[in-house]
């Protein structure tokens, strides 16, 4: 018995031991199994009988699970847990013999890992495990009981399982300390490897640890660094600061470290925090200081400091507003420039303002959403384009602001923020809305003043060829009356010129193309010149080879030979020779102008510049400038070539034209001719309207009286009343009339016809030859357009009811299926053509949604003219409506034309 009890307290024992080991290392369910199997076996050794036979029948289950775990896998926990079952049940039904048939099955089992740990580590203390196994169900289980087997029972369940933990225990401590090893590696790498300069002094300031960082940072090895005090590196008072600030540190103690400090050493700037550091038991072991080298940051902050004072100082100079819009969370940011232009205070909180559209202009809304939100979604481009519209203010009144800005995109492109600058222009528009108001007036006088100066101009020409054409006149007396009548076209187009070179400048002349022969023109020239050239006994020598009609207009034809020849005479020395050359070969013609002086080698680069002049007497360097532009406002180029030896030549290069070509709206100054042959005037009551009595009296000797009845008005009152007395068949109507003008007269003229039910024919009769009085005058109600001086023919064949209507209604008769007659001369450049006609199309709906509808009207009117030059009648047609409907019309209709537009060029037949 005592025997017994010796036996089973050291099982119990062992049992606790292996309880612990688990206990300690949650992780060894070895040690648990076995442990439990133990206690069933010490509860039977010392219980004994009918409960410890059932005690040391539930050791089976524990048993069956050790086994699994010592070789673990799928089917032997399987197995387990099948022999716990059947096990478990026997016990409880006293059933020992199949619980001993279980535990010898173990036994093979225990037998199977034996051999293969023993494979596995080489050695053969696994056989333990089977000899524990074995004598469990030859001791434990009463299969076979021969006296004294208690040191059986000693060897199998004090020493097996002594052996089992004392090599697991030693396996788990080798575990750990490579484990520490390996951590303590860790840890010295990870602190080698930040990018943190580390260093750690214990209590009496020495250096127990420093890292890479730290060595690369201050330039000292470790080595010969720990150990040592700051005493023995640095003066005695950088000593006394460092410890001083490990000592506030640990007076702080762990977990608390200090807030991070500028630490400066040589050249070099750092950001130092100290911490405290302690053990596992809380005990102070030391300082641990962290360093991180803010020497390149502190100078990028320092540098940026000073680009943001710059860009302050050119915003505040320049007095920018500035609007940061961030996509992610719809938020905005106005800065204080850009609140003071809305009216408010700087510092005024923004956090209530509406969405920043909502500050929009209604009438700018739409296009400025659209053409953000194309800019944002549709386009890739990081630059928005300058864009202006009103912003409203905070006493509700609306400013002109000119926005542009950048978008930053993300890595997909998508815009996450937009930047944007803004500018207060709203005293910039004033001025451009009254410098326009300027040029206007300018415009309106220039206009008066020409047809002021030309109304006398007409009647001299017109009485001039009147006489030619009535009297009975000596050659002498004709030629001095061509003479005035050729002198009266000459002052008449220079007065038209006069705005025609201004409209060259801007880009706006149209160009009327017509056959002129350049050896007629160069005749006149000569002619009218020779006067100037004799008084300095210049000789103008005229030569021509081959054919020299050129695609142009005569009147700048002339006017631009004139100047030169001109300028040639002035630079020929005294008894030189100026030649004219007249060329025509193919496509081209040229004019050669040559004389035997020199142009400055100081002027020559800048010679056709505006207000360049060689220094001649009176000169304000207008005659080449105004030529060159001439020149290519009729498609040609004028160039000059200057040497010592050979003088200056300028030459004019024009195109071609057929001879047949008939000239387009604007006729060249008519000749008279007594053989005009006149078309036969039906009787007719005809009413003449003009302010001017010298033209009353031109009309009276022009107007064959019978067939006519004429009856003469000073102004359109009194139109008015001697038609309400005798209603005319046609009206002869002036249009820049005192009392009431021709575009009145002629609206009211016809109501009264209305009121009468009787036919009339109103027949404008100006001195003003541009397009808006024509497109007026015609609005207000007349028929036909005859520009002063009219030749007589026109004037009877407008009487007589032949076609003399303006190109423009002929444009509106047109339909957009009538195919284009195309002139020979421009099929070559007719795609390049069609290109730039459709680039300009796609940038007037452009300029209708930026709200810039006068760029609309510009638009419309350059395409109305090129159109017509090409003969695309009804295009030409529905651009001058777009240019009238311009400022007042609706968008969507003025679209929809634009689009039509572009559909007729692409369906129309060209011929």
């Amino acid at each position: 018995m005592g025997v017994s009890l010796i036996l089973g307290g050291a099982v119990g024992a062992m049992a606790f031991g292996a309880v612990m080991v688990f206990v300690s290392r949650r992780a060894d369910h070895v040690s648990l199994w076995l442990g439990c199997f133990l206690v069933c076996v010490a509860t039977e050794i010392l219980l004994g009988g009918e409960m410890g036979r059932v005690a040391g029948m539930l050791g089976l289950p524990f048993l069956a699970a050790f086994l699994a775990e010592v070789s673990p896998g799928k089917w032997q926990r399987r197995a387990a847990i099948a022999v716990a079952l059947v096990g478990v049940a026997a016990a409880a039904f006293g059933g020992i013999g199949v619980v001993q048939l279980l535990a010898f099955g173990l036994v093979g089992w225990a037998s199977v890992v034996s051999v293969q740990l023993a494979r596995e580590r080489r050695t053969w203390w696994p056989v333990v495990i089977t000899v524990m196994a074995l004598m469990y169900p030859l001791l434990t289980l009463g299969f076979f009981d021969p006296p004294a087997l208690e040191p059986a029972g000693f060897l199998s369940y004090v020493v097996a399982p002594g052996v089992i933990l004392t090599r697991r225990a030693i396996r788990a401590f080798d575990a750990e300390a490579r484990r520490a090893l390996d951590q303590a590696k860790f840890a010295t790498d990870v602190f080698d490897s930040v990018p943190v300069a580390l260093s750690m002094r214990d209590l009496d300031g020495r250096y127990v640890f420093v890292n890479r960082t730290w060595e690369k940072y201050y330039g000292n090895l470790r080595d010969r660094v720990i150990g040592t005090s700051p005493r023995d590196r640095a003066t005695p008072e950088e000593a006394k600061a460092l410890l001083a600030l490990d000592k506030a540190a640990l007076d702080a103690g762990p977990n608390q470290p200090t807030p991070p400090a500028d630490f400066t050493l040589g050249d070099k700037r750092y950001l130092q925090t100290r911490t405290a550091m302690v053990d596992s038991q809380g005990k102070l072991l030391g300082v641990l200081t962290a360093s991180i080298d803010t020497s390149e940051r502190k100078a990028m902050e320092e540098a940026l400091a000073m680009e943001q004072q710059r860009l302050a100082l050119v915003v505040h100079s320049s007095k920018l507003g500035m609007l940061d819009w961030d996509a992610a969370t719809r938020s905005a940011y106005y800065s204080p420039r850009f609140k003071e232009i809305l009216g408010y205070a700087p510092d005024a909180d923004t956090s209530g303002w509406p969405d920043y559209f909502d500050l929009l202009h209604p009438e700018d809304a739409p296009s400025v959403k659209k053409r953000f939100r194309d800019h944002i979604i549709g386009s890739r481009d990081d630059f928005h384009e300058a864009l202006d519209y009103r912003l409203r203010r905070a006493d509700g009144k609306y400013i002109w602001v000119q926005a542009q800005g950048i978008s930053v995109r993300d890595e997909k492109g998508y815009a996450r923020r937009f930047i944007a600058t803004l500018t207060d222009i709203t005293q910039r528009r004033a001025q451009e809305e009254a410098m326009r108001e300027s040029m206007h007036l300018r415009e309106e006088v220039e206009r008066m003043s020409r047809h002021d100066l030309k109304t006398p101009l007409n009647s001299v020409i017109a009485v001039s060829r009147l006489l030619r054409q009535s009297a009975n006149l000596s050659r002498d007396d004709e030629e001095l009356l061509s003479i005035v009548e050729r002198a009266g076209y000459r002052i008449l187009s220079m007065v038209n010129l006069s705005l025609d070179l201004f409209k060259m400048e801007q880009g706006t002349y149209q160009f009327r193309a017509q056959a002129v022969d350049l050896s007629e023109v160069v005749r006149k020239v000569a002619a009218d010149l020779e006067s100037q050239a004799a008084s300095k006994d210049v000789v103008i020598n005229l030569k021509q080879s081959g054919h020299a009609t050129a695609r142009a207009e005569e009147v700048l034809s002339y006017s631009m030979l004139a100047n030169l020849v001109k300028n040639a005479i002035e630079a020929a020395p005294e008894g030189g020779v100026v030649t004219v050359t007249v060329e025509g070969a193919g496509d081209n013609v040229a004019v050669h102008i040559h004389n035997p002086g020199e142009i400055s080698p100081r002027v020559r680069p800048r010679f056709f510049e505006k207000y360049v002049t060689t220094g001649k007497g009176g000169g304000v360097g207008l005659g080449a400038y105004s030529a060159r532009l001439m020149a290519r406002v009729q498609e040609g180029e004028l160039t000059m070539h200057s040497e010592a030896g050979p003088g200056t030549t300028l030459s004019v290069r024009m195109r071609a034209a057929h001879a047949q070509q008939p000239s387009e709206e604007r006729a060249s100054a008519p000749t008279a001719s007594p053989g005009e042959r006149l078309p036969v005037l039906p009787a007719l009551k005809v009413l003449v309207v003009d302010d001017d009595e010298f033209n009353r009296l031109v009309f009276r000797r022009m107007l064959p009286t019978p067939p006519l009845e004429l009856t003469m008005a000073v102004n359109g009152r009194a139109a008015l009343d001697a038609a309400k007395g005798d209603f005319p068949d046609v009206v002869l109507l002036d249009l820049e009339m005192p009392v009431m003008d021709g575009y009145e007269a002629a609206g009211r003229l016809r109501k009264l016809q209305t009121q009468l039910k009787k036919p009339l024919r109103i027949i404008a009769i100006s001195s003003n030859d541009d397009s808006r009085s024509i497109e007026r005058a015609l609005n207000s109600g007349c028929d036909e357009y005859l520009v002063k001086p009219a030749p007589r023919e026109a004037l009877w064949a407008a009487l007589a009811g032949s076609e003399t209507t303006p190109a423009r209604k002929k444009e509106e008769d047109a339909h957009e299926k009538d195919p284009v007659d195309l002139d020979a001369d421009l099929r070559a450049t007719l795609p390049d053509f069609l290109r730039s006609r459709r680039e300009a199309l796609d940038e007037l709906p452009q300029a209708l949604a930026a709200g810039d509808r006068e760029k609309f009207r510009r638009l419309a009117h350059k395409l109305a003219g090129s159109f017509a030059l090409y003969g695309f009648k009804w295009a030409g047609a529905q651009c001058r409506a777009l240019q009238d409907a311009a400022a007042q019309g609706e968008a969507a209709d003025l679209s929809r034309r634009v689009s039509a537009l572009r559909t007729h060029l692409d369906k129309v037949e060209i011929r």
